[in-house]
């Protein structure tokens, strides 16, 4: 893989009133509010969709936690969500808590109280390099010895440290090993020996051709 995805976390806070739970009216609902932000949200996913990258599939955004109030009986006065948003190479963590922004924004046109505000968490940006890089020849050689065929260049739908080599470190990378990421973070994780073995031979005569 020549391409990944950058993966950004995003916190949104909606703030309320406080109030009994007997009176409502005389309050306003944190939890309510941020009800229309995460219709939004999965309203905005779908929009997302028809954004393209020649490797990758489109960038993608879902609420992951959310938390609030203090106690059943009050009206609640905060409530937190966390968002995460794979971005694409053309993307900016920046741009992506603009687009929250304006999402809220135009919420904030029907309901005038609506109180909330975005702040990045966390950020791992997208990386791509060229398949004319060094690296990447010199491993599909590799793996078409290993394999019997040449693997095309693909792009990696998650993130990892290779988002790190490009971006600070300025070094060409290339993703690649054992395993599916449809097998990973779920019960029951695993990789097949003979993947393993394959990886093995792969990195040996990915570094003698660099080192030759």
């Amino acid at each position: 893989c020549i391409a990944s995805k950058g993966d950004i976390y995003y916190e949104v806070v909606t703030e309320g009133v406080s109030a009994h739970a007997s009176v409502p009216e005389e309050g306003v609902n944190a939890i309510y509010k941020m009800a229309k932000i995460i219709e939004a949200i999965q309203a905005f996913s779908k929009k997302l969709e028809e954004r393209r990258h020649r490797l990758l599939t489109p960038p993608t955004i879902s609420v992951g936690t959310i938390e609030g109030g203090t106690i059943t009986s009050m009206v609640p006065d905060h409530c937190r969500i966390t968002v995460d948003r794979r971005i694409l190479p053309s993307e900016t963590p920046e741009e992506g808590k603009r687009e929250l922004e304006d999402l809220i924004e135009e919420l904030r046109k029907r309901d005038p109280g609506l109180k909330a505000r975005v702040r990045i968490l966390m950020e791992a940006l997208p990386m791509e390099v060229s398949e004319d890089e060094e690296v990447f020849r010199a491993m599909q050689r590799a793996a078409e010895k290993v394999l019997g065929y040449k693997p095309s260049p693909k792009g990696f739908t998650a993130v990892c440290d290779a988002q790190v080599l490009v971006n600070q470190a300025k070094t060409p990378t290339v993703i690649f090993g054992p395993g599916s990421i449809s097998q990973a973070h779920k019960p029951d994780e695993y990789v097949e020996i003979g993947e393993v073995v394959e990886a093995a031979k792969i990195y040996a005569l990915t570094a003698l051709s660099l080192l030759s």
